[in-house]
């Protein structure tokens, strides 16, 4: 999980990075600061972290990876929508795209801490659960 983790976050920096000066050499003018598009990345770093944990997790359910990804796919359109609903709707891990796009880090503390812990009891439970899959 670390591997897949470490590998997305750079790779989503590097992209960020490189879209950044593209924006640079396309269009004259200050139009994005450096700072927002770091942010922008650290946020969607984390809810790629998220994502690797449930695909991981759901895999060790299902038999066949392309169901667990298809799962995860519904999972992520179902929180898409969750994200509008009162209350609830600022815990979303989805939040943290919403907030990505606006390139800030206001209000994300409550989204942030709850994918970090979601993201951890789902490597624990993939964990408790690979330990009682017998491997032929």
């Amino acid at each position: 999980m670390v591997h897949y983790s470490l590998a997305v976050s750079t790779f989503t920096f590097i992209g960020f990075i490189i879209v950044y000066y593209y924006i640079g050499v396309l269009f004259t003018g200050d139009m994005l600061r450096f700072l927002g598009v770091m942010k922008s990345a650290t946020l969607i770093s984390l809810y790629y972290l998220f994502n690797v944990s449930l695909v991981i997790l759901l895999s060790s359910f299902v038999k066949k990876g392309i169901a667990a990804g298809f799962i995860a796919l519904i999972l992520n359109f179902i929180c898409m929508g969750a994200t509008k609903l009162k209350g609830i709707g600022q815990f979303i891990p989805y939040k943290l795209v919403e907030k990505a796009n606006l390139m800030t880090l206001e209000d994300v503390g409550s989204a942030v801490i709850v994918l970090i812990f979601v993201s951890i009891l789902f490597v624990i439970l993939t964990i408790a659960r690979m330990n009682k899959v017998e491997v032929i």
